[in-house]
């Protein structure tokens, strides 16, 4: 027997939603635009909260000037910026920053694919 053509538009509604939801869903969980791993956002994240710690900022870019690999993905970096408060002393700093490099450089490290450097500025 067949059903109504209005109770199968029904139910094609229903899965194209439901397929819909999913999708949605999977891509805000994804989030394949955020290039950042998982690791260093969360460093970076608990860096923020340190006392002495005002700003933790993340930059990723693609490095063009780095040959490429015949196989594999290709070679990325992240510049990380730590902004300290203004008013630490000089001894605040080093405790501040030295906080923060015991978060983030094995974060760098544990999502690398490639030798992790540092820098300061």
């Amino acid at each position: 027997m067949h059903e109504p053509p209005v109770q199968v538009g029904i139910r094609v509604r229903a899965v194209l939603l439901l397929v819909l939801d999913v999708t949605i869903v999977t891509i805000l969980v994804w989030r394949p635009w955020d290039s950042v791993p998982g690791e260093l956002r969360g460093a970076a994240r608990e860096a923020s909260r340190l006392p002495g710690v005002a700003e933790v900022d993340i930059v990723h870019r693609e490095t063009a000037d780095i040959p490429a690999r015949k196989f594999g993905p290709e070679p990325t970096e992240f510049e990380v910026s730590v902004r300290l408060d203004a008013r630490l002393t000089a001894d605040g700093a080093a405790v501040a920053a030295e906080g923060v490099h015991e978060l983030l450089v094995p974060a760098a490290q544990a999502g690398a694919r490639d030798d992790v450097t540092g820098s300061c500025a």
